[in-house]
């Protein structure tokens, strides 16, 4: 027997090529096979491509929800012809017309519901509540953000003055309901230009709370500080004090 590889029967596949070693074909039948099996995923039974990952065609997929060619379509149906929704007995224009014509009470108030003591889109809609209580719940939520909103800018402006001695550096004021932030060079409507929109008490909290330019005053002695010829009045007091005891 010479060197040269015989070809053997079974390593040939059915169309005369050499078999690949992983499948009993060669390697374009194996493609042509695997091309097949996945066409065939994809296709419906109905021969349209199937819908995204669903099992069936759009048009199929159309025909099984809405049980067109079913023989219970007469269930699928409202009495006015219209196809009915999924939770009802109706389809959607019946439901929302039996909502309205239906006697209903106001949840909060218990009055009789009608077009008049009711928003427009409400009375439409099947809304239970009439106009008055629908203010009254959107002030109450109104009311309660405000509130929210005040109480942690109480908290800020503590944590705040906390950070900066908690009382006037000039008077030694310390209720918080007079304390304010006093820029130390005078450059507060600079340094406000820079930082448009954002609150100076949180400038202060993100950027660590600097004390080189920030200072804690009441409202009087940051107010007299900038308006008063010489300054605040404590200040010029104490200035008289010092130079009398020199």
């Amino acid at each position: 027997m010479s060197g040269r590889y015989v070809k053997l029967e079974y390593d040939i596949c059915s169309c005369g090529k050499k078999k690949i070693f992983s499948a009993n074909m060669c390697k374009s039948c194996y493609a042509d096979k695997k091309s097949k099996e996945s066409m065939e995923g994809t296709i419906c039974a109905c021969g349209r491509k199937k819908h995204r990952t669903s099992l069936e065609c759009h048009v199929c997929r159309k025909n099984k929800i809405l049980n067109v060619n079913s023989a219970t379509h007469k269930f699928d149906t409202c009495s006015c012809g219209k196809v009915k929704r999924a939770d009802v007995s109706k389809c959607r224009e019946c439901h929302f017309e039996e909502k309205r014509n239906a006697v209903r009470f106001c949840s909060r108030c218990g009055i009789v519901l009608t077009e008049e003591n009711c928003y427009p889109s409400s009375w439409r809609n099947g809304e239970r509540k009439c106009k008055v209580c629908r203010k009254k719940d959107a002030n109450e939520r109104y009311d309660g953000i405000k509130a929210h909103i005040r109480d942690e800018s109480q908290k800020l402006k503590l944590k705040v003055m906390e950070s900066y001695g908690g009382k006037c550096a000039c008077c030694g004021e310390s209720n918080i309901a007079f304390l304010s932030i006093d820029h130390i060079l005078g450059d507060g409507a600079a340094h406000r230009s820079k930082m448009p929109g954002v609150n100076l008490y949180k400038w202060l909290r993100n950027n660590g709370f600097p004390k080189d330019n920030f200072q804690c005053l009441c409202m009087n002695c940051n107010f007299a500080k900038s308006n008063n010829p010489g300054g605040c009045p404590h200040e010029i007091e104490r200035q008289k004090q010092r130079e009398q005891n020199a």
